[in-house]
């Protein structure tokens, strides 16, 4: 099934929202939080199509939605705004690499630069 427009900001809103909460989400938190301009109800129908076609999923019932490897693999190919490295911040992260030696410390630097 391809996503329509309304199906796509639900999606996006869920997995916004959940990368930061960790907690299902509810049509409720989508319609509160984000300016969509849609009812609960539509809100909760376009969830449902979403999750039959296996973009979210419902850990229990009456629970929020998450999203599945395919909701998040829509994302990232397809919603998510990318964030390109200026030419001198790649310089930048490949001269902290070559400086770091360790794993720890490396583990460390990313740590930070993903911050």
């Amino acid at each position: 099934m391809e996503l329509n427009k309304r199906m796509k900001n639900i999606l996006t809103a869920i997995v916004h929202r959940y990368i930061t909460t960790a907690e299902p989400v509810s049509s409720g938190i989508i319609a509160q939080k984000y300016n969509l301009n849609l009812s609960t109800a539509t809100i909760r129908h376009e969830m449902y199509l979403l999750e039959k076609s296996d973009y979210l999923w419902q850990p229990y019932t009456s629970s929020g939605r998450i999203p599945t490897d395919r909701g998040y693999r829509f994302y990232v190919d397809n919603l998510m705004v990318k964030n390109y490295l200026k030419d001198k911040e790649k310089r930048e992260i490949i001269q902290i690499y070559k400086k770091s030696k360790e794993f720890e410390e490396t583990m460390k630097i990313t740590s930070q630069l993903l911050s």
